[in-house]
């Protein structure tokens, strides 16, 4: 859930634009950026 990847996200650094870039989806980009933001 998009609360897991939260809390796994408040644990490790900060992934950075081209991590986010990386991911091959559509949908994992935007829910990293939105984990990340807030």
């Amino acid at each position: 859930t998009f609360n897991q990847l939260e809390r796994i996200l408040q644990h490790i650094p900060k992934p950075s634009l081209a991590d986010i870039e990386s991911i091959s989806s559509q949908y994992g980009p935007s829910v990293l950026e939105r984990a990340v933001s807030g």
